[in-house]
C-alpha cells in the first residue's frame, strides 16, 4: 500500500489533507470506484470543522475529493486529494486532455456539474466520472466526437434551473438521447453505506 497525498495546488489557506493509504496503482477504473465507496467516501461523512487561515471562516476538513487519472486505455496514472471546488491549473488541465478522470462526490443525487461537463468537452477527455456512495455518473463522447464546449457553456448559462441536481440529471439524459454525448448513471449495491 502507498499513500495518496494532497494535490500540489491545494491553496495554503486550507488545512493540510492527511495522506491516505491506497492499493496503488489501481488495477482499473472499477477498482478505484470500489475503493472510493469502501474506503474514501466513508471518511468524508463525519463533519470536522476547521478554521481557514486568516479568513474567519470554517471549512469541513473531511469534505475532500480524491481524484484519479487513467490513460485513454484505462491504465492508472496518478491520484491526489483536493478540497471540493479546487480549480484546475492550466498545466493540470492540459495533463487531463484525452484522459479518463474519476472522482468522488458527496451525495447520491450529485451528478456532474455543468462546469465539469464543459471542462470534459473542452479537454476532450475520454471519460469524466463522479462516484457517490451508491451511484456513478459518467459522460463520454458519442462516436469519439465531443460537443462544442462554448455552445455547452452558453446553453448551461441560459438555464439556471440546472443548479438543481435532479433537473441537471434529466437534462443530461435528454442531451444524451439527442446524441450530444453519452451519459450513464450506474447504481450499485454498497451494502448499506
Amino acid at each position: 500500500m502507498r499513500n495518496i497525498y494532497a494535490c500540489d495546488f491545494v491553496d495554503p489557506i486550507y488545512p493540510p489533507i492527511e495522506p491516505i493509504e491506497a492499493p496503488l496503482p489501481f488495477e482499473n477504473v472499477e477498482t478505484f470506484e470500489d475503493w472510493l465507496r469502501e474506503v474514501y467516501i466513508p471518511r468524508t461523512l463525519p463533519i470536522r470543522c476547521v478554521p481557514l487561515t486568516n479568513t474567519g471562516w470554517d471549512i469541513d476538513a473531511n469534505k475532500t475529493e480524491c481524484w484519479a487519472v487513467f490513460s485513454a486505455d484505462g491504465i492508472f496514472e496518478r491520484s491526489c486529494q483536493v478540497y471540493a471546488r479546487t480549480p484546475l491549473t492550466p498545466q493540470f488541465q492540459e495533463y487531463l486532455r484525452g484522459k479518463i478522470f474519476v472522482h468522488n462526490h458527496f451525495s447520491d443525487d450529485s451528478t456532474l456539474s455543468t462546469g465539469e461537463v464543459v471542462a470534459w468537452a473542452d479537454l476532450q477527455m475520454g471519460e469524466f466520472t463522479a462516484v457517490t456512495p451508491t451511484r456513478s455518473y459518467s459522460i463520454r463522447p458519442k462516436n469519439r466526437k465531443w460537443p462544442n464546449p462554448h455552445l455547452l457553456k452558453e446553453f448551461f448559462l441560459k438555464h439556471p434551473e440546472l443548479n438543481d441536481g435532479t433537473i441537471r440529471n434529466h437534462c443530461y439524459q435528454l442531451l444524451a438521447h439527442k446524441g450530444i454525448f453519452e451519459y450513464n448513471v450506474t447504481t450499485v449495491d454498497n451494502g448499506g453505506l
